[in-house]
Order: C-alpha cells, then structure tokens, then sequence
C-alpha cells in the first residue's frame, strides 16, 4: 500500500524540478508516439486483492513474456539477442490503495505505423494471452511520458521497471 509522506517545500520543488528534468529528457530522447495501459483481470486485476508478492511476480512475468513476443514479432529472435527492441519506458503502479495493479509505458516505434503497433500489442494482450486489457493513449506525448512515469519521484524510483524498459 501507498506510504503517506509528509513533504516539505523543498521536497516538493525537488520533486517539481524532476518532474521539469523527465519532461526535457522525454523531448531530446526520442520519437515517443505511442502509449498504453497494461491491465489484468481475474485475481491479478482491479480489487482482485492479490496484493502478495507473488501476485506481483505473476504479473510482472505476464508483462514480460508480452515485451519478448512483441519484439521477436517486429525485430526477430535474432534481432532481439542483439538487442534490438522497442524502445520503451514502463511503471508499474498498483494505485493509492495497492489493488489496482497496471503498467504504464511510452514508446517509440521506430518508423513502423502506431496504429498497427497499438492493434498488434491490443491482441497479443487481450486475446492471444488473455491477461487484461490494454488502453491504447491516443494524445502521446511529453504530457503523457511525465504522467505515466508520475509515482517516480525523488523520494522513489521503484515504480520504473527496469526490466521491460528498453532504451
């Protein structure tokens, strides 16, 4: 569950000044021009209270598998044992109450059309894996970059997922 933490005005120009320094950064590193949501149904889903650790592996997994296919699928297998992959930046949020378990990501395509990208990845996560839903952010953006990544903060980075984040 979220921790309440008191802040200062220090803290919260800390904070503020971060939030400045992730948007600058989005803006010079990249072409982000999609974005989605990844949620799960049944017991890993919205109050679907699995809140132990291995629910968070479960998921975590799912979400992985989800990156491996995508990039086999765009890049190769051998493509992707070089490295290559979409590029990405993915946080895993559970919510204020801890149960509403999801993945935020960014990401540059690469060239290849949004709107395929964004069907491909919707039936891979929908149908073919049958985990939850993916909502696709029509207005990608700095905006939506800064608000998918808005629970890293200078007193936490533990929402970034550093193994599905691909730069």
């Amino acid at each position: 569950r979220e921790q309440q933490i008191e802040m200062t005005d220090s803290d919260y120009k800390r904070n503020e000044l971060l939030k400045a320094q992730k948007a600058d950064w989005l803006e010079r590193s990249g072409n982000w021009n999609a974005g989605f949501v990844l949620t799960f149904s049944g017991t890993l889903g919205l109050k679907g209270l699995r809140l132990d650790g291995k629910a968070d592996e479960e998921a975590h997994k799912a979400v992985r598998k989800f990156w491996n296919i995508l990039d086999r699928r765009r890049y190769g297998k051998s493509g992707v044992a070089s490295g290559n992959r979409y590029r990405r930046i993915g946080a895993m949020e559970k919510g204020k109450t801890g149960t509403n378990r999801h993945w935020n990501y960014i990401i540059d395509t690469e060239g290849e059309s949004v709107r395929l990208f964004n069907a491909r990845a919707k039936d891979l996560w929908e149908a073919e894996m049958s985990v939850g839903q993916l909502y696709v952010i029509d207005e990608v953006g700095i905006k939506w970059g800064v608000y998918g990544t808005k629970e890293i903060t200078a007193f936490s980075s533990d929402t970034l997922d550093l193994q599905t984040t691909h730069l």
